[in-house]
């Protein structure tokens, strides 16, 4: 692999682009899509309730596979044959989208309606 800092020869990343990690994250930059951010990565297997980027116009892809990930994608609802009722978005239309804040029900298995209530912001990665 050539060690010319003006790649005038092919590395990694090809002519023209350097080999180098500018976020010390363990990824060059032409393998991350955010060579700026160590939390954005390959990599990254963990969720973020904030974006990254410019505030209101930030990116939520923390893994870099063009996908925005949903950390919670369950509604919750009460069974009534069962009257069981698992964790979940609770009684809401739609799960919320990354960074936005709904009612979450974790039920600890307890029968319907009888479990824990919270505020929670979707994470993302």
């Amino acid at each position: 692999m050539p060690t010319d800092p003006n790649k005038t020869e092919p590395g990694i990343c090809g002519c023209g682009i350097p080999d180098v990690d500018q976020d010390n994250d363990s990824y060059l930059v032409c393998q991350d899509c955010n060579d700026t951010n160590p939390d954005v990565n390959p990599g990254q297997t963990s969720y973020f309730a904030n974006p990254y980027g410019i505030i209101g116009a930030g990116e939520w892809d923390y893994n870099c596979n063009g996908v925005e990930e949903l950390r919670w994608t369950e509604l919750s609802y009460c069974d009534p044959n069962t009257m069981e009722q698992p964790d979940g978005w609770y009684y809401d239309t739609v799960v919320p989208a990354c960074g936005d804040s709904g009612t979450y029900y974790l039920s600890s298995n307890r029968p319907c309606d009888n479990g824990d209530y919270f505020s929670l912001t979707q994470q993302c990665k």
